[in-house]
């Protein structure tokens, strides 16, 4: 399996040490993946879930150019890029969960579709009789 970026892992076990738990278990809790998800991750062997990456961005001030580039201090204090990014945020989820909800729709047209298709030959079945 390809390593991925060990600067990245570095950076983000650092983060989760000094400002999420101390510990695998603690920060498993918090950032609502496995304690062995955050070892792969820390290892190199995971990529970081963009999840994560948002929850630590919006619950821990994550500076996210620190983590993906080196660039800057691990915690971002520019306040005025906060809200711009939590609008994209919002509407990228809304985005995702509008997706889902088409695509559940769509499956439960061509069922509907399926129905009509099997009701209408019933239909001329009897009516041939």
């Amino acid at each position: 399996m390809a390593k991925h970026d060990l600067g990245i892992a570095s950076r983000f076990k650092e983060f989760r040490k000094k400002h999420v738990a101390n510990n695998m278990n603690g920060a498993a809790e918090v950032l609502g993946i496995s304690k062995s998800t955050i070892g792969r991750i820390e290892q190199g062997e995971d990529p970081i879930p963009l999840k994560v990456i948002t929850l630590l961005k919006n619950k821990y001030n994550l500076n996210r150019d620190w983590l993906l580039e080196s660039r800057g201090n691990p915690i971002k204090t520019e306040a005025k890029a906060r809200p711009t990014i939590n609008i994209i945020e919002d509407l990228n989820n809304r985005i995702d969960g509008l997706t889902t909800e088409v695509l559940i729709l769509s499956k439960n047209l061509n069922k509907a579709w399926a129905l009509i298709e099997q009701q209408g030959k019933m239909i001329e079945q009897l009516m041939k009789k």
